[in-house]
C-alpha cells in the first residue's frame, strides 16, 4: 500500500495559491476600475446638475426651457448611459477574470480526474475496461458541456458589447421647437 504524505500536494497547493492572489489581483483592479469611473461620472453629474440648475432658475418660456433641455438635459442622460455602459464592460471584464480561473481550476480537477481514472483502471481486474471507458467517456462529456458552455457566455458578451450605444430619439416636434428658440 503506498503512503501519500502532505508532501506530494504541497506543489498544486502553491499553484493553486498562486492562482488566487492573481484573481484577487486582476479583481482588485476592476474594483479600482468601476471605483473610478462611479467618481469621475459623479463629479460630472454633480458639476452639470448645478450649472442646470442655475440655468433653469433663468427660464420664462416654453422656448426657454426647451433650449435649457437640450442643453442639459439631454448631455446628461447620454453621459447617464455611457456611464453604465463603461461600468456594464467593467463587470464583464471581472468576470472573464472569474471565468478564466474557473477554466483552470476545471482543467486541472479534470486531468487529475482522468489520471485517477486511469491509474484505478491499470490495477482493476480483468473485464472492468468497458466500466473505466463509460467513466472516461463521463467525462469527457462534462468537459465537452462546460466548453460549450463558456462558448455561449463568451457569444452573449460579445453580442452585448456590439449593441450600440442608444441614442435618445428627437421628435420632430421638439426639433421645431428647437430651431424656432
Amino acid at each position: 500500500m503506498t503512503v501519500v504524505s502532505i508532501a506530494r500536494f504541497a506543489p498544486l497547493q502553491g499553484a493553486e495559491l498562486d492562482k488566487f492572489i492573481e484573481l484577487a489581483q486582476g479583481l482588485a483592479d476592476q474594483a479600482e476600475k468601476l471605483v473610478r469611473l462611479q467618481l469621475e461620472s459623479s463629479l460630472e453629474f454633480a458639476r452639470d446638475a448645478l450649472a442646470g440648475s442655475a440655468n433653469l432658475l433663468e427660464v420664462r418660456d416654453v422656448a426657454g426651457l426647451a433650449d435649457w433641455q437640450a442643453r442639459f438635459f439631454q448631455p446628461q442622460l447620454q453621459r447617464s448611459s455611457e456611464s453604465a455602459r463603461e461600468q456594464y464592460e467593467v463587470l464583464l471584464e471581472a468576470g472573464q477574470l472569474f471565468a478564466e480561473a474557473f477554466r483552470n481550476s476545471a482543467s486541472t480537477v479534470t486531468g487529475q480526474v482522468r489520471h485517477n481514472i486511469d491509474r484505478l483502471a491499470e490495477g482493476a481486474p480483468a473485464g472492468f475496461d468497458v466500466w473505466f471507458d463509460v467513466l472516461r467517456s463521463g467525462v469527457e462529456a462534462q468537459v465537452a458541456a462546460f466548453e460549450n458552455l463558456g462558448k455561449v457566455g463568451e457569444q452573449i458578451r460579445d453580442v452585448a458589447l456590439a449593441v450600440p450605444a442608444a441614442k435618445p430619439a428627437v421628435s420632430p416636434r421638439r426639433e421645431a421647437a428647437r430651431k424656432t428658440a
